[in-house]
């Protein structure tokens, strides 16, 4: 058997087959937007086969389901939308297990302050890059960082006046590595001001 985990801004879903299939992982992988309209909350397993013909899923036969009903139907629905290379057409058993990403443990957050510590610079660089623009800029913003297994899965940046700060920001956000046993949900509050030197 082999899983891969796939994440949206809140849903952890991990796929299990019964092969590493990289077609399989390809289209689930490009699923997640679909998934996350089923809820933030949607939680529980669910294992259906998958018919594809001609690269499209022509057909979803739901072998067992604990989700509730009205999320069931949005993840069936939703697998609907999976597209496959044009030349595929076989069934594909599939199990996923959905879950809400957890709260960060209180060990993992010290760890993540370490990591936001030596990666402030680069924060501060887009800031001071943004500055060029308008020298007066002061920003407070919170980003949710979704980790899991030590990468940063999902990210939730608020978004500031100047776009290019916040893509910026964004790109150096979902750089950063943490040890890979840190999993969970974090937000982090992110303040600049101009400094007293200018």
């Amino acid at each position: 058997m082999s899983a891969l985990v796939l994440l949206s801004a809140a849903i952890a879903a991990q796929l299990t087959t019964p092969d590493a299939d990289p077609v399989l992982a390809q289209a689930a992988a490009a699923s997640m937007p679909a998934l996350t309209r089923c809820g933030e909350e949607a939680t529980g397993r669910l294992s259906a086969s998958m018919i594809v013909t001609d690269g499209a899923v022509t057909g979803v036969q739901l072998v067992e389901s604990s989700l509730q009903p009205a999320e069931q139907r949005c993840v069936l629905g939703s697998l609907f939308g999976w597209r496959f290379p044009a030349e595929t057409s076989e069934v594909f058993p599939i199990s996923l297990d959905l879950a809400a990403l957890p709260p960060m443990s209180a060990a993992h957050i010290e760890t993540v302050g370490r990591v936001v510590q030596a990666g402030a610079g680069q924060l501060r660089r887009c800031y001071e890059q943004a500055l060029h623009t308008d020298p007066t800029l002061t920003l407070a913003l919170d980003a949710t960082l979704g980790i899991v297994a030590g990468q940063v899965a999902h990210l939730v940046l608020t978004t500031g006046p100047d776009r290019n700060m916040h893509d910026c920001l964004e790109r150096r956000l979902r750089s950063w590595q943490f040890p890979s046993g840190v999993s969970g949900e974090v937000v982090l509050p992110l303040s600049f001001v101009p400094s007293a030197t200018g």
